[in-house]
């Protein structure tokens, strides 16, 4: 719970999954099926983590540390995604501004409610990516929150089939999210397409899915090019309970009127 609690806090969506992990060196290699209990190589850019890790950074000026050590002491920095960020503390604090925004306006869906359509876009574009951080992290989510949602033992097969998007097993809106998202990554979009999601989603809902896409894909995309792995050992999935997800509409209304009064106070 306490790291459930760090997660309220921080206000992030994509934090409540990528956050919540143990930021912890990985100690085993990993792939889309697990660990492969070999020694794993290290990130191409270190893992900032504590004071004395940005310390140590002889590219950063006395500011930008200052601003990182903050980041560190709110405890901002909890998966190795968030630390390899660490290496530009500015461009870190960018993406914690956007991830709260972006949370906020998506909600009450979330990545943490299994196939729903923002936990099908991050399952969709983390297998795709090739990533061996993201696809068997967001796996092991959306199987920790299948059992914390008590649904049918049936729902962790259905995995199988996330890159096939006509599967007669999804739902329509199920079906719908996974063609959406193949056909935008892959520049194949059609009118039909386009306006089936719009008659489905709204204009709101349709371009915060679209945010979506290309935020997990940002993800994905730091992720391979500083050789994050996933292990599933030293870094367990969370589980969050549908009640605490039911709970976030006030801290997350909070949070985007926060943001909004900051965006007008900044004038012309």
């Amino acid at each position: 719970m306490k790291r459930v609690k760090k997660m309220m806090m921080g206000g992030h969506i994509f934090v409540l999954c990528l956050m919540v992990i143990a930021a912890a060196p990985v100690v085993v290699g990993a792939n889309n099926h697990g660990g492969s209990g070999q020694a794993a190589t290290e990130p191409r850019m270190p893992l900032i983590e504590t004071v004395d890790d940005l310390a140590a950074l002889s590219h950063l000026a006395d500011s930008e540390k200052a601003l990182g050590e903050t980041i560190i002491q709110r405890n901002l920095v909890a998966s190795q995604g968030w630390a390899v960020l660490g290496n530009d503390p500015e461009l870190q604090m960018l993406w914690i501004i956007f991830g709260n925004e972006l949370g906020a306006l998506c909600y009450p869906d979330m990545q943490g409610i299994p196939y729903s359509p923002l936990n099908l876009i991050s399952l969709y574009i983390s297998k795709r990516s090739g990533s061996d951080y993201m696809w068997p992290f967001f796996e092991a989510v959306t199987i920790a929150q299948i059992a914390a949602f008590e649904l049918p033992e049936y729902y962790k097969r259905k995995l199988h089939f996330i890159m096939c998007p006509n599967w007669r097993g999804w739902t329509d809106e199920e079906r719908l999210t996974l063609r959406f998202t193949k056909a935008l990554i892959e520049n194949m979009l059609s009118d039909e397409l386009y306006q089936e999601a719009l008659e489905a989603w709204g204009e709101k809902q349709l371009l915060r899915n679209v945010t979506w896409i290309g935020y997990i894909n940002l993800w994905a995309l730091v992720s391979k090019v500083t050789d994050l792995t996933y292990d599933p050992v030293a870094e367990p999935a969370p589980s969050i309970p549908p009640e605490v997800i039911e709970n976030m509409g006030g801290a997350n209304e909070a949070k985007r009127q926060q943001l909004l009064n900051y965006f007008y106070s900044l004038g012309n």
